[in-house]
């Protein structure tokens, strides 16, 4: 598919490898895949399954996202401003968002998988929710994720930008599993860093 803006599909799968495709986006029933070795833009959308992107460049999220299932972000980097959004709804959904080496991944908007944000906080809707964010340098979290159960934070080798430190969590950012599992056990957070770990945020 060459030079599109938008696509699209209704059937329960749409597997696609983009090129010269600016900004994209999905409103699928099932699952929708795309790869590109280009930068993309992804904007609002809707999967009744999963979305799988992965770029071998840049890969913005410029709005919300919403899965059933599973969000897989890949790129190289992954830009999440502060208008971009995560979420999944479905038991066991995954929200999985991979930087490659040599980046930094600087999150400022909101992720929450099994959930979504109501008037007095997460409406939870899907048990055993979990997410999971790595980056080949550090990570920067500065905006709310949550999980209904596990959330895992890696951060790679600081660059040397970065003073030393793997994952940086502001003061207006916020970790948080709401343990709302099938089992009835704890949710939990778990962060993990090669170089320094700095929290001035909720966990």
């Amino acid at each position: 598919i060459v030079e599109t803006v938008s696509v699209g599909a209704a059937d329960n799968w749409f597997d696609v490898e983009l090129y010269e495709a600016g900004a994209i986006r999905f409103d699928i029933t099932g699952d929708a895949y795309a790869r590109s070795p280009q930068d993309l833009s992804l904007t609002i959308s809707d999967a009744g399954g999963a979305i799988y992107v992965t770029s071998d460049e840049t890969l913005t999220v410029t709005n919300h996202i919403n899965a059933v299932d599973r969000v897989d972000l890949d790129g190289s980097p992954v830009l999440f401003t502060s208008v971009s959004a995560a979420f999944t709804s479905g038991p066991a959904s995954v929200i999985d968002i991979r930087n490659g080496s040599g980046h930094d991944f600087d999150m400022q908007g909101a992720i929450v998988a099994g959930g979504a944000p109501g008037e007095s906080g997460i409406t939870w809707s899907g048990t055993d929710a979990s997410v999971y964010i790595t980056a080949g340098q550090q990570v920067h979290i500065d905006g709310p994720v949550f999980a209904s159960d596990q959330l895992d934070i890696v951060g790679g080798t600081p660059g040397d930008d970065d003073d030393n430190i793997s994952v940086l969590v502001s003061t207006r950012a916020g970790l948080s599993s709401g343990g709302y599992t099938s089992d009835s056990t704890g949710g939990q957070v778990r962060v993990s860093a090669v170089g320094d770990l700095e929290i001035m945020g909720h966990v």
